[in-house]
């Protein structure tokens, strides 16, 4: 499985709960909030598989509630450069 963490080169500030992230030094700021900050949080702090799991327990909603709105976020971050797969968790 893998690991996801911000791409090189993507500056984030999390306050409170909102984060920003953007390509530095003049790429686009995305501005989290909510369900979507929830996800970035989710997103970093354990295998991509469980990124669903871990905002449903988050939120304290369903897990088939969030399921799919989850997965398409995530790939919508990766897709924009804002996470990538970590390195550190590809087969040798």
């Amino acid at each position: 499985m893998s690991r996801l963490r911000p791409a090189p080169g993507v500056a984030v500030v999390e306050e409170g709960d909102v984060v920003y992230a953007a390509p530095v030094p003049d790429g686009q700021i995305a501005v989290l909030d909510g369900g979507a900050a929830a996800i970035w949080v989710a997103a970093r702090a354990g295998e991509r598989d469980s990124i669903a799991e871990r905002v449903a327990e988050l939120t304290g909603a369903p897990l088939s509630a969030v399921q799919g709105e989850v997965e398409r976020i995530v790939d919508d971050l990766v897709r924009r450069g804002l996470l990538v797969a970590d390195p550190e968790d590809a087969p040798a």
